[in-house]
């Protein structure tokens, strides 16, 4: 587990070392040496810290690790600690939004009857009322339950005041003509729309998050 904070707090105390952000080999004395240090515009050097791996029979790897501490200078270990903190915040802020969603109540219910009818209803129905496994709920948002699109919860709408008509001839609304003219379709638009319906149906049925209701 990275101690956020106590990094933070060892990256502020050297701060002001954040250009020594480079390394190379330093050959100005009898034997080279990987050093880490900064190197400014004119091609001067200002080493700091000189590795030597030579007496851990690994020379090969002096240059290779004072690459490393030069790239993890302070300046970037700060860098590097925002983003976590940042990235932290985010996951925290996905999290809630998460549970809001689980915690969401269903918009619609989706049931079977007789083993053909397809129905939709937006309180839960009574469980002599649909096909035993059947009953499945419908959610406006996304999250980890099973989840309609705008699409399905609009056509479920339509088709309950479509079968309202096919049977009565009129939907109940202060203005049943206007009603009657919007919903009355032909046959062959009605079964085109139960088809469609029965289609999504299906495929939210079987989505791996869809579930039945207990």
């Amino acid at each position: 587990m990275i101690d956020i904070n106590k990094m933070r707090r060892l990256a502020q105390a050297v701060s002001g070392w954040g250009n020594c952000n480079q390394a190379w080999l330093d050959q100005s004395e009898d034997t080279p040496a990987a050093v880490v240090g900064h190197i400014d515009e004119d091609g001067n050097t200002y080493p700091v810290a000189t590795i030597d791996c030579d007496q851990y029979y690994a020379a090969h790897q002096s240059l290779p690790l004072a690459k490393f501490y030069a790239a993890a200078n302070p300046s970037a270990i700060s860098e590097l600690l925002d983003r976590l903190e940042a990235a932290e915040k985010e996951r925290d802020a996905l999290r809630a939004k998460i549970e809001q969603m689980e915690r969401q109540e269903p918009v619609r219910w989706f049931y079977v009857t007789n083993g053909e009818w397809d129905c939709y209803s937006r309180e839960r129905p009574p469980e002599d009322a649909y096909d035993a496994g059947s009953l499945m709920a419908l959610y406006a948002l996304p999250g980890a339950q099973n989840v309609p699109t705008s699409l399905l919860v609009a056509i479920a709408d339509l088709v309950t005041q479509m079968e309202i008509i096919a049977r009565v001839g009129f939907v109940d609304t202060p203005d049943d003509k206007d009603s009657c003219a919007a919903f009355c379709v032909a046959e062959g638009t009605w079964l085109e729309l139960m088809s469609c319906v029965e289609s999504l149906a299906a495929s939210l049925a079987a989505a791996p998050e869809a579930k039945p209701c207990p």
